[in-house]
């Protein structure tokens, strides 16, 4: 019977389903979905969800005004919780750093550069902290390598975007597991494409629980592509 081990990039899957109305990045909703994956007497081997803890302190905005991150560091840390307690899942955290500094979101970078807004404009939506995840791509490699060696499974799929995943990817298939990719709709590399064996996801632009507010699905084979 083969086995299939799961490697989620959970902030890319949160940002993904952002865009999906009715799927909750929950720990029981994510084994679900990883389940769509597999194919016949496949078995689930483990669902590795990497992630960092939130970031937990005040800090003040370029308007001067405060943001207390502790605000949704709760409901944060009660998805990771519910991740930890979920069977066959894995919790592997990184950290974040806050590196004191913002940023103009690209909407509002693009309106100030066409004109359409002026300097004077901004308000507090118009500006993101500058919040970086680290060690999470290190871990995902890590553990990608000692699956792949070890032959703990026949085929993993990852679920992310990142091309940073190439050398992994690559390491898999030459130690012979099948390698299958999730970009959850979005459009990847073909760098990271070149590399996996299939680009698949299970949204379903036509089932009521995936309705998207996203357009544009469609399909491409050999390797399914959905952007």
């Amino acid at each position: 019977m083969s086995k299939v081990a799961f490697f989620v990039d959970g902030n890319y899957l949160f940002n993904q389903l952002k865009y999906f109305k009715s799927f909750q990045c929950e720990g029981p909703n994510i084994k679900k979905y990883c389940e769509r994956h597999l194919q016949g007497s496949e078995q689930l081997y483990r669902i590795f969800y990497y992630d960092a803890p939130p970031l937990e302190k005040v800090v003040t905005n370029p308007l001067g005004k405060e943001i207390d991150f502790s605000v949704t560091a709760k409901t944060i840390n009660e998805r990771l919780d519910g991740i930890r307690e979920t069977p066959y899942m894995a919790l592997r955290l990184g950290k974040v750093t806050w590196y004191n500094d913002w940023t103009i979101n690209e909407k509002t970078l693009k309106a100030i550069m066409d004109g359409t807004k002026a300097i004077s404009e901004l308000t507090d939506k118009d500006f993101k902290a500058n919040i970086r995840q680290k060690i999470v791509d290190m871990k995902i490699g890590l553990d990608i390598a000692t699956i792949a060696f070890q032959k703990l499974a026949d085929r993993i799929v990852l679920i992310a975007g990142d091309s940073d995943f190439v050398p992994a990817a690559k390491l898999a298939r030459v130690e012979g597991v099948e390698v299958t990719i999730d970009p959850l709709g979005k459009k990847i590399s073909n760098d990271l494409i070149e590399h996996v064996d299939y680009v698949e996801t299970k949204l379903d632009p036509d089932n009521p629980q995936d309705v998207s507010i996203r357009k544009n699905f469609f399909v491409i084979n050999k390797k399914t592509i959905i952007r």
